[in-house]
């Protein structure tokens, strides 16, 4: 089987055109279309047709693109698992991490690349189910996550245990109180992520089991910076991991609330894939993330 071929064949069904395609490769797109031809005349079944503007994939083309992607993802990896057998001081790595999981991430990924100056480092913010997703298809080599669960089929390590804090902004009333309790919580209104994502989960698994819940919602939102910016003018109080308001607090545009009997907690999960070959240099980034995180944050 021709890998060229495939490649190209590849790009044409993702972009659905074949000048795309010939644009990102650096290809001219008469070369794109020959080597789909000879794609097809090699296989003898029809791989595309077209619908309008767009080239779509035939039933037999379906399949040949999800075997495409399979086999160039493994090639791809081969190639850069033997570049970086020249040492852990080179090579490319790809992590991905949850949205608070981030806050701890890219300060030990700072720390590591200054160590590894000839390292490519590449880091993915998105949902944690997304990052996982990504991990099991090998478009990352490596996650870090918050997630109340992890899809099976994924290696997972507990790497560090975060505490989740109360914050408001410091004009919220409940700072003049003397004396809170748990059951000020049914009472004021929360910013907070949409249900069954980032925090959430974990939040009101958390809550129940103290037998105590949250106010009513003022507002959903699913980014943690969106979040800050909606207790920052007032809206309500929100639920955070630590770490993704430490820099908050320590400059005073939040405070964190102290209510007795609230204690809750989440668990950052380093996930990778089985089996795969770990590079000196993913098995010198995945030894130092272990270090870093099991370290408490300053103050």
């Amino acid at each position: 089987m021709n890998l060229h071929r495939l490649r190209i064949f590849r790009a044409v069904v993702e972009h659905q055109s074949f000048s795309q395609a010939a644009e990102l490769l650096f290809m001219t797109q008469p070369s794109v279309s020959l080597q789909v031809r000879a794609l097809e005349r090699q296989l003898g079944v029809q791989l595309l047709f077209r619908q309008g503007r767009r080239m779509c994939p035939t039933e037999a083309g379906q399949v040949v693109y999800e075997y495409a992607r399979g086999v160039l993802t493994e090639t791809d990896e081969l190639v850069r698992t033997l570049r970086e057998l020249q040492g852990a001081r080179a090579g490319q790595v790809r992590v991905g991490a949850s949205t608070s999981a981030l806050y701890r991430l890219v300060p030990a990924v700072c720390r590591f690349q200054a160590q590894h100056p000839g390292a490519q480092l590449q880091v993915h913010a998105g949902a944690a189910h997304e990052v996982c997703q990504r991990v099991l298809q090998g478009e990352l080599d490596l996650g870090l996550v918050v997630a109340d669960r992890v899809p099976v089929g994924l290696l997972v390590e507990q790497a560090a245990e975060e505490d989740i804090v109360l914050v408001g902004a410091p004009s919220h009333p409940l700072f003049r109180r003397s004396r809170l309790s748990l059951a000020v919580l049914g009472q004021e209104r929360f910013v907070l992520p949409p249900a069954g994502t980032g925090l959430r989960p974990i939040l009101d698994a958390q809550l129940t089991a103290l037998g105590v819940a949250h106010g009513p919602i003022a507002l959903e939102l699913n980014s943690n910076e969106g979040i800050k910016l909606a207790v920052d003018q007032g809206l309500g109080l929100a639920f955070f991991v630590r770490c993704a308001v430490a820099a908050d607090l320590a400059a005073g545009r939040f405070r964190a609330l102290a209510v007795p009997g609230l204690r809750l907690h989440a668990t950052l999960h380093l996930v990778r894939r089985p089996r795969r070959y770990l590079s000196p240099l993913l098995q010198a980034l995945l030894t130092h993330l272990r270090g870093e995180l099991r370290s408490p944050l300053p103050g």
